[in-house]
């Protein structure tokens, strides 16, 4: 494990975590025939993620129902993907619940996806925090774009992934993952991308040139870079510009989503023992009502800051809890 010296946000991809612990915990059923598996896979998940990396600042992301900008562009986005399970769908709000009652906050933007939350509270917190260190648990390869020198994935299997891992991973670096889509397409996404361009020719191609826009400006270059039929490749790139580009506008990531009207979103929640013990109750999570009793389910009692305050100047606006 990497050891963060500086101050850490901790930002929880939650529908990526809810769809993972529906998954790895099915055998989980209550005696009424209540799953209540995606909630205890999801907040042993967030548990450990806590106790782990120790963060000053932790915040939970949820994509919204709504339609998004995405979809607008091209209704086959995502389409390939089934539809949310009904027994999966009537356990997010008791996860909120339960997560609120822990004290943890968590955000979710009307006809915004989860990623562009992320990718917009990462953006705004290390431009108030130069020394901060962002910390985002998804397994999501979209968000392998926010990655730099202070912002870090931790993946499903708890690697934490900085700028070089992201680059051993996918062939680019952070800054050219979005073009790397543009150009190969994502099945999981639905993301067309360029037909007959794969993954070792959008590799080499971006690594040799630069961006899809640096790509076609210099279309005259595949020639020397592409050693098996350069003339067709050429042709096809050129051919399926318009889906190049829209195949990158549905990769890219939004940072600059204003956060002003949720502020009240990001403060801490006041921890409730008593709501807590009556959830773990009536889901049958009976063995952790021992750490209710220690009090350490409630992580924020004592070190933990609001994600409100990293969206200040320290010295001017200070916002104690």
């Amino acid at each position: 494990m990497k050891n963060f010296k500086r101050e850490s946000l901790l930002i929880v991809d939650g529908s990526f975590h809810l769809y993972r612990s529906y998954y790895a915990f099915s055998f989980l059923i209550k005696k009424n025939s209540f799953r209540s598996n995606a909630i205890y896979g999801f907040i042993k998940t967030l548990r450990m993620l806590i106790f782990r990396y120790q963060p000053a600042y932790v915040i939970v992301v949820f994509d919204s129902k709504k339609r998004n900008f995405r979809k607008k562009l091209f209704n086959l986005y995502k389409g390939n993907r089934p539809k949310i399970p009904s027994d999966l769908v009537v356990q997010i709000d008791p996860l909120k619940l339960i997560i609120q009652f822990m004290g943890i906050p968590t955000l979710t933007i009307p006809t915004v996806e989860g990623d562009d939350t992320i990718g917009s509270l990462v953006c705004r917190s290390i431009l108030h925090r130069e020394n901060l260190t962002v910390l985002i648990s998804t397994g999501d390869k979209d968000l392998a774009q926010l990655v730099k020198k202070n912002v870090f994935l931790i993946d499903p299997f708890q690697n934490i992934l900085g700028p070089r891992e992201i680059f051993n991973k996918y062939g680019v670096h952070p800054n050219l993952i979005a073009d790397f889509f543009a150009l190969a397409g994502d099945r999981s996404d639905n993301i067309p991308g360029i037909p007959g361009i794969g993954k070792k020719i959008a590799i080499n191609l971006l690594n040799r040139l630069g961006s899809v826009k640096d790509i076609y400006r210099n279309l005259s270059k595949i020639n020397c870079l592409i050693t098996r039929n350069p003339e067709k490749i050429k042709e096809i790139i050129k051919k399926n510009q318009d889906i190049a580009e829209l195949s990158y506008q549905l990769a890219t990531i939004v940072t600059n989503l204003d956060l002003d009207p949720y502020y009240k979103c990001l403060s801490i929640n006041t921890p409730n023992s008593v709501f807590l013990k009556g959830l773990f109750l009536d889901y049958g999570f009976k063995k952790w009502l021992s750490h209710e009793r220690e009090r350490n389910w409630f992580l924020y009692e004592t070190k933990t800051r609001s994600v409100l305050n990293l969206f200040f100047e320290k010295k001017n606006h200070s916002i104690e809890n």
